[in-house]
């Protein structure tokens, strides 16, 4: 089977007839829609709908969509399984679809190289399926049109360029206020760039942005970055970094990058208990530090032996004058924190005897379960309180509506009127009771996104805990301490280094100091392994794994200007990396430059220790 870069298109792919969307394509075996996808002939979008069997999630419709996209693009569904992991290894990499999710494939080849033109949209929740189904349409249609959907966003004829000031951010975070350097003001919609990310994650307050400016609506359509992102190009091999987790299942989910660069963890790449389950672990919108490798060209993230603290590549800004858009411990609001998502997300069988009363989530910090039942507890008691203020106000609109029409009759008779003014009293009671009920439920919205905070947090202690039960504790194999030290770091480098890297990377010659080993002796064993993998990647890594840890002259003082530290008269100069960041005590590595070119490892020592 050819390598997905190296696969060329055919000229000779089947066509199917305009118009005909889901029929002629459902045929096709995997080699055939490749084929078909790859072709320079193919003039219109194709719009790809995979569907899990295993899922019990709402399927976004193909029929209605080849019936709406008759006249713009193709449409084929197809079952995720082994037809869509046969396609996804004949595509180009970062352009497969699997699972519940739509890909939108453009005429035009450049998506080929830049997967980022071929957007992925991921059907997580049933709530997920009308805003899926709006962008397909939307973004097909751009295409046919010629329109570049993510770089090149419709724009009117008096659009300006226009740089300001982010005031604030308003509805969730959805849209933001700009001001100009003249005082004018303008508006940031979500939707105008990426809809599925929340605009403070993209800028912050204070930032200047630029974009294009339309008097006529008073909106700032800011300049995208994502377009010209790659995976290999921001990621270094064997880096750390943040993700986002987009989806998840008993055994696999998805993990995102950033938007259109998705890619799937399977259960054994973020732990080894084979009784634990991905939904054990992960939070659908949880932000998690991951790492990521390259394997014959293919992307894959790893979450085992990786934690928050250690040296990280930063996530990329996928807006021009924007932050980073990831930031670990901030994550997406779940789903069900959002009470239109209830109606369709939560179970029937509960009952008003259950109440409406909250429990304080997470009675046993260390048990994720006591978290999961708090918030099962607090969508009953949510949903209790929707049902209850959505049965008042269809009472109030009922009262309002006889009172309306006794009005206009205007019957004389005494019984009318008294029934009247009792009506009034009714309705003005229960507008009382509505705006009680709302209170409640704003409260209630809180404290269940508190709960899926704590949920998430708990996961997270789990995910820790599971790795420390799973590390393997070996014997010492060598009586003499600096030889075990030698060891360790050979074993760290042979499962460090990919097959493929070995010869590009060896473990190189290198020294020992004389408290190099003692220090390595007081390690806990995972600042240990952390320590190891550190010096792999100063001896033997890349050039871009060893800047992640953050390399450089080690000094008398932290004072900027302070003298480097040295020896034998200033031929040799020690330096200093991070092991660790953002942790109490985080370890730095002291390492000695030699005259003689080698690296002599000097001590671990702690952030604040500035001795060699």
């Amino acid at each position: 089977m050819p390598a997905r870069k190296n696969r060329k298109a055919s000229s000779q792919a089947k066509t199917p007839p305009r118009g005909s969307a889901v029929g002629p394509l459902q045929d096709l075996s995997a080699h055939e829609l490749a084929d078909f996808l790859l072709s320079p002939s193919r003039r219109r979008p194709t719009v790809v709908i995979s569907q899990s069997p295993r899922s019990a999630l709402g399927k976004v419709d193909g029929n209605h969509l080849a019936l709406e996209l008759k006249d713009e693009a193709d449409v084929v569904v197809l079952t995720s399984g082994p037809l869509t992991w046969e396609l996804a290894e004949l595509m180009p990499s970062d352009t497969e679809v699997f699972g519940d999710a739509v890909r939108i494939y453009p005429p035009d080849l450049g998506w080929v190289e830049n997967p980022h033109l071929s957007p992925l949209h991921l059907v997580r929740s049933d709530t997920d399926l009308q805003p899926v189904t709006e962008r397909v349409l939307r973004q097909a249609i751009e295409m046919n049109d010629g329109v570049n959907w993510i770089t090149q966003p419709v724009e009117p004829n008096s659009a300006v360029t226009r740089s300001g000031t982010v005031l604030n951010f308003l509805a969730g975070a959805s849209r933001a206020i700009v001001e100009f350097d003249n005082g004018e003001r303008a508006t940031i919609r979500n939707e105008s760039l990426l809809p599925d990310v929340p605009l403070d994650w993209l800028f912050a307050k204070g930032h200047r942005v630029t974009g294009r400016y339309d008097p006529a609506t008073g909106e700032l359509r800011c300049m995208l970055l994502v377009g010209s992102l790659s995976v290999p190009s921001h990621y270094p091999p064997e880096c750390t970094t943040l993700a986002l987790v987009e989806s998840i299942s008993l055994t696999d989910g998805h993990l995102s990058l950033f938007p259109g660069a998705t890619f799937p963890l399977g259960l054994s790449d973020i732990t080894s208990n084979e009784l634990d389950t991905l939904d054990d672990l992960l939070t659908v919108g949880e932000v998690v530090a991951v790492r990521v490798s390259y394997a014959a060209g293919a992307v894959r993230l790893s979450m085992l032996d990786v934690d928050d603290t250690d040296p990280m590549t930063k996530p990329p800004v996928l807006v021009e004058g924007g932050t980073p858009w990831l930031e670990y411990g901030r994550n997406l609001p779940l789903h069900e924190s959002r009470p239109r998502d209830l109606e369709v997300q939560l179970s029937e069988d509960w009952s008003p005897a259950q109440g409406t009363a909250f429990k304080a989530p997470g009675t046993d910090p260390e048990s994720p379960s006591a978290g999961i039942g708090d918030r099962a507890a607090n969508r009953k008691a949510l949903q209790d309180t929707l049902r209850a203020l959505d049965s008042a106000r269809s009472e109030i609109a009922q009262l309002k509506h006889r009172l309306h029409t006794a009005e206009i009759i205007k019957t004389p008779l005494s019984n009318q009127s008294v029934r009247v003014a009792k009506e009034r009293l009714s309705s003005t009671e229960l507008e009382s009771k509505l705006h009680a009920a709302e209170r409640k439920i704003e409260a209630q919205q809180q404290s269940l996104i508190a709960a899926s905070e704590r949920l998430a947090d708990l996961r997270k202690k789990l995910r820790g805990a599971r790795t420390e039960s799973g590390a393997t504790h070996h014997a010492p194999v060598f009586a003499d301490e600096e030889e075990q030290v030698r060891h360790e770091i050979y074993l760290t480098w042979a499962s460090r280094i990919s097959p493929a890297d070995k010869g590009a990377h060896p473990l190189r010659e290198y020294a020992l100091g004389p408290h190099f080993t003692r220090s390595m002796k007081s390690l806990s064993e995972d600042k240990k392994r952390k320590a190891l993998r550190a010096v792999v990647d100063l001896v033997a890594g890349s050039v871009d794994a060893l800047a992640a840890h953050s390399p450089h002259v080690l000094r008398d003082n932290p004072a900027g200007g302070a003298p480097a530290v040295t020896r034998n008269n200033g031929s040799e100069v020690c330096w200093r990396l991070a092991i660790e960041q953002n942790s109490e005590a985080a370890r730095r590595l002291h390492y000695w430059k030699r005259a003689d070119g080698l690296v002599e490892l000097s001590r671990v020592v702690v952030h604040d220790d500035y001795k060699p």
